[in-house]
């Protein structure tokens, strides 16, 4: 019937050939896959070896005892740190690796796609040509019926070549939409590496730095790095005294019905990686978990905080860990209480007013990266947690507060010496309800 049918069959086999063992640069490929699985040999190894470091900085968290544990602690974070940004550096060329593979598979399935749809293209414009030629017309051509038959035969198998082409084209296509898509998140997850390898290599510049700066104050010296200790100490219980006498005069109306109700994700984890709970020997160690709890705490009744109990929450943190926006806000005021009184207090600190009536303190920092009046988004890095002001060692404190009780102010303090104005966040209370702007962060994270 159509004897132009059985020339096209073969070009449509050779299509659907093609599309299946497509072989043009699939050494290329192998080569990428063997890098990739070199990669994943050597990102197994140092995980293992980060885990190692995270166990003993677990088991040290709390401040030495010794100088020379001190620093054998803070050797130990840069260590560690190290050992972070090679990890993170080998998470980086296995995924520009992928994102290569994923480009050659990609352009395999342009170019199989094209050359279906090239074919296919061909045999409809053939088949337009002939549509008109009547049966009859090709009977006067004297062709035997036994050719007729054979062209049917050809056509019938045509179209069974054509519908698996056609089956193909479909299934390169969604191939196409998947690696597509993976090769997006393999580029946002190398976007995210980049960011983090910046992030790491900065926390151990300041590890570093605090090593520096230790050895200068106490020259080495062990009888200086007690003496360091003990004026932390005092200078921590008097100007936490300072604080709370200046913070019971601040009275303000508190309406708690402002508050949004109490629930886990009203507010998101400040650091990456936390566990709600305890740091203990079932916590895995690279989890930031809770070193001390809100309120009356241990530390607290052992006459800390001048009575008032602790008024956050401290997450164990390793110096450079990224420190995260806890909602959606307008950052107030940043501040470094080390610029006035050294090594007490919040240390670099930052605050941030959310859009349900709460305000966050982040405090301990050791770099912040954003600035007063900046809007951020909930997760959004801000800050590396440290260990400035008064810490025993490094961690995160986050406070909670009824915003309407949040006050920026710098009240003059005579700890440090010097009587000189101290600028940080106070809270203050409600008199008449008894309500405090202290806020006990679990109830919302």
């Amino acid at each position: 019937m159509r004897r132009f049918i059985f020339l096209c069959s073969g070009a449509i086999i050779a299509v659907a050939f093609f599309v299946t063992v497509f072989p043009a640069r699939a050494l290329t490929i192998h080569e990428l896959q063997k890098g990739i699985d070199q990669k994943n040999a050597e990102i197994q190894k140092l995980q293992e070896a980060k885990k190692k470091y995270q166990a003993v900085l677990q088991k040290n968290r709390q401040r030495s005892s010794t100088l020379k544990q001190e620093i054998a602690n803070i050797d130990t974070s840069i260590q560690a740190l190290s050992s972070s940004i090679t990890l993170t550096e080998r998470q980086i060329e296995r995924a520009r690796l992928q994102i290569r593979q994923l480009g050659i598979e990609i352009s395999q399935k342009d170019a199989s796609m094209h050359n279906i749809k090239g074919g296919l293209a061909n045999v409809m414009n053939t088949f337009a040509q002939h549509e008109q030629e009547p049966l009859v017309y090709v009977l006067l051509k004297g062709d035997p019926l036994s050719q007729l038959f054979k062209n049917l035969n050809d056509a019938a198998l045509l179209e069974k070549n054509m519908l698996a082409s056609i089956g193909d084209l479909r299934q390169l296509r969604n191939e196409r939409a998947a690696e597509k898509s993976q090769s997006e998140e393999k580029k946002a997850e190398l976007q995210n590496l980049e960011s983090n390898l910046a992030t790491q290599k900065q926390g151990q510049v300041v590890a570093k730095n605090d090593r520096s700066d230790l050895l200068a104050i106490t020259k080495n010296e062990e009888k200086k790095y007690q003496s360091l200790i003990k004026e932390q100490e005092q200078k921590e219980v008097q100007l936490e005294k300072e604080i709370a006498d200046y913070e019971r005069q601040i009275k303000v109306t508190l309406n708690a019905s402002l508050l949004p109700t109490r629930g886990h994700g009203v507010l998101a984890y400040p650091l990456p990686n936390v566990v709600s709970a305890s740091c203990g020997s079932n916590i895995i160690a690279d989890e930031n978990c809770i070193t001390q709890y809100f309120g009356y705490t241990p530390f607290a009744a052992s006459g800390a905080y001048s009575g008032k109990g602790h008024n956050g929450v401290d997450f164990r943190a390793s110096v450079g860990t990224p420190v995260l926006a806890a909602g959606s806000g307008v950052v107030v005021a940043t501040g470094d209480t080390d610029a006035q009184c050294p090594r007490a207090s919040y240390g670099k600190w930052i605050l941030v007013r959310h859009n349900n009536n709460l305000s966050t303190i982040y405090g301990h920092l050791s770099e912040i990266y954003i600035s007063t009046g900046q809007t951020v988004n909930s997760g959004q890095r801000m800050a590396l947690s440290g260990r400035t002001g008064y810490a025993t060692g490094p961690h995160l404190h986050l406070t909670v507060a009824l915003t309407q009780a949040v006050q920026v102010t710098s009240f003059p303090a005579n700890t440090c010496g010097k009587r000189r104005d101290i600028t940080l966040p106070v809270i203050g209370s409600d008199p008449v309800s008894g309500i405090s702007g202290y806020l006990n962060p679990l109830n919302y994270l």
